[in-house]
């Protein structure tokens, strides 16, 4: 095989077979073993600290031990453990994952307590399933100086990022001086950037670093980048740190740079200190380039939730005040991602101004972005877009309008559910009905049935295969909330496209929906992808099968992870690897360890780097602040 590693690979740590102070292990802490290293563990351990080097070494290629996503929990009544009702939950509350992880090493009482919550069960687990993926990608390996190298591989850090409060201390300060120490100003940014979804899960200390890694950059174009880096954790940080990189936002002199930068700080912004978001609304104000303005107001939507109504109000002013219809329109679909965070007069004022616009352009424009809050607006705010969208004479509007409101679909009203339908049947370009249809997505599983007929009678209505199977991708994940007999007709239109790159296009976006589907008709997916004969195509089929994979049937999994390893090139083995990771809690653990072998067979660092860095756990809901 063309860039696959023979015996002798190194051997990285594994997932704990027992809990500590079980009969199978005396011992009372879960190890991480290395190859030609002593036994480490996950608790807190003060650099250069000795370990002892009579712990058993482990064996020589990768190692899942016991089953890592879907563990047999079963709750323990609390008088069980001789707590008093509520105390251990409490204190669990304030704990981060890998602290459940210590805190359970340290009595069978403590283990045990971790169960009296799925919750807290679930976030232990987690934890072990980063440190699995942690001590995997930093492992000592012949002819690799730096072990630590492997956290820059693409995405790696972006993965790691959201479950940095599974790390240790030690670890987490592993990470920043990493980026720290990258010579080239943009390579650090890029670095930088790759742990903006951990930001709230370090620890203060190294917050404080960071803030002053962006302050560092000489390039102002690079300090606003690294504002965008860092600025959706703004809220989190400590105050004089956010005033720090509020401070950097100001004294920008670049207007465009400004603008860059509120549109990183404007996902924080909610957390900030009312004297601080008014200083972020001031400098949107004095922002004179539209596209500035534009830029800004779309970094600020998301956060606007949390300004107080007269600084939403300000924010609705800019985007009214815009001369440039079109402007206007782009300043619209900036707010909407943060409409459902506005005062119901504001909601209002964002209809009328939409309303108002004079070319059916900016108005499907701006109806493509208010399409993300429609679900908290008030029915009357609800039918008043869906009126705008009827009114649109041009079919392209319609299909526009249609791409952005159908995200919120499925907490319409069934008559307003309805007539989005009516008129994406009335399009008569396939074009225009995918644009819609691509908008439904997952959205079709809130719909009532005889309209999810409808919608895939319109799927099965487009003649050219391309068509098909883009449509088929645009179900995504929603295909798991329809009906049964319409599932069946989504796998028939699968099995019936002629060319084998539009069947695995249409498997890659159908995979996602995989686990909520029938089991004959998962095994006709899998059987779809095992025909394929081209190795690119069967690489990009079970990419797509990603966490969906968990709820398969284990013999069905095990098809799947046949269809991998008999894949040689390295490119599309990672690809698949890239996708099935996601889905590795959810498989047993023998798939486990056979997934983690294949990461393991890459040759290249950067390939294995990114196999290992797909199967930390996707859970972006749960950083601990």
């Amino acid at each position: 095989m063309r860039g696959i590693d023979g015996p002798g690979k190194a051997t990285i740590s594994g997932f704990p077979t027992h809990e500590a102070g079980s009969p199978d292990d005396p011992g009372s802490a879960v190890r991480f073993q290395q190859a030609g290293q002593s036994s480490c563990f996950v608790g807190e351990q003060a650099r250069g600290e000795p370990q002892g080097d009579s712990a058993p070494s482990s064996s020589n290629n990768p190692r899942f031990i016991g089953d890592l996503g879907r563990p047999n929990f079963t709750r323990l009544a609390p008088d069980s453990l001789h707590l008093p009702s509520g105390v251990f939950e409490m204190v669990a509350e304030k704990l981060r994952p890998i602290d459940l992880v210590s805190m359970s090493q340290t009595s069978r009482q403590l283990r045990d307590a971790t169960r009296l919550s799925a919750e807290v069960h679930e976030r232990r687990q987690r934890a072990i399933q980063v440190q699995f993926v942690w001590n995997a990608l930093t492992a000592r390996r012949p002819g690799i100086a730096d072990r630590f190298a492997a956290l820059l591989a693409p995405g790696v850090l972006q993965s790691l990022a959201p479950n940095i409060d599974c790390l240790t201390g030690a670890q987490q300060e592993d990470v920043v001086g990493l980026v720290e120490g990258v010579d080239d100003p943009a390579e650090r940014l890029l670095a930088l950037g790759g742990l903006r979804a951990g930001m709230t899960g370090l620890a203060p200390a190294l917050h404080q670093r960071l803030v002053s890694l962006a302050d560092q950059f000489e390039a102002p174009s690079h300090r606003a980048w690294a504002l965008v880096g860092l600025g959706a954790g703004v809220g989190r940080l400590a105050p004089p740190l956010q005033q720090r990189l509020v401070d950097i936002a100001v004294q920008l002199a670049e207007p465009t740079d400004r603008a860059w930068a509120l549109r990183g700080l404007g996902p924080g912004v909610a957390g900030l200190a009312p004297p601080l978001q008014q200083r972020l609304i001031v400098l949107t104000e004095q922002l004179a380039d539209p596209l500035d303005r534009d830029a800004a107001l779309r970094g600020l939507g998301p956060g606007v939730a949390g300004l107080a109504p007269p600084l939403q109000q300000r924010l609705v002013d800019i985007a009214e005040g815009l001369a440039d219809p079109l402007d206007r329109a782009w300043a619209l679909a900036g707010l909407g991602a943060g409409i459902a965070g506005l005062v119901p007069a504001l909601q209002q004022r964002l209809v009328n101004i939409t309303e108002k616009l004079e070319q059916p352009a900016h108005r499907a424009r701006a109806l493509s972005g208010l399409g993300a809050g429609m679900a908290v607006l008030a029915p009357a705010l609800q039918q008043r877009l869906v009126d705008i969208t009827e009114k649109l004479e041009q079919p392209a509007h319609r299909a526009r309008a249609l791409s952005g409101l159908g995200a919120g679909m499925a907490v319409l009203a069934p008559t307003l559910q309805q007539r989005l339908v009516d008129i994406t049947e009335k399009l008569e370009q396939p074009a225009h009905r995918l644009s819609a249809l691509a908008g439904f997505g997952a959205g079709v599983a809130g719909v009532a049935p005889a309209l999810q007929q409808r919608l895939v009678d319109i799927t099965e209505k487009l003649e050219q295969p391309a068509h098909r199977l883009s449509a088929l991708a645009g179900f995504g994940a929603g295909v798991a909330g329809v009906a049964p007999a319409l599932q069946q007709r989504l796998v028939d239109i699968t099995e019936k496209l002629e060319q084998p790159a539009h069947r695995a296009q249409a498997l890659a976006g159908l995979g996602a929906g995989v686990a909520g589907v029938a089991p004959a008709l998962q095994q006709r997916l899998v059987n779809i992808t095992e025909k394929l004969e081209q190795p690119a195509h069967r690489a990009w089929a079970l990419a797509g099968f990603g966490a969906g994979v968990a709820g398969v049937a284990p013999a069905l999994q095990e098809r799947l992870l046949d269809i991998t390893e008999k894949l040689e090139e390295p490119a599309y083995r990672l690809a698949a690897l890239e996708g099935l990771g996601a889905g590795v809690a959810g498989v047993a653990p023998a798939l486990q360890q056979r997934l983690a072998d294949l990461a393991d067979s890459l040759a290249m660092p950067a390939d294995r780097a990114r196999a290992f860095a797909a199967m930390l756990p996707r859970r972006r809901d749960e950083q601990r602040e």
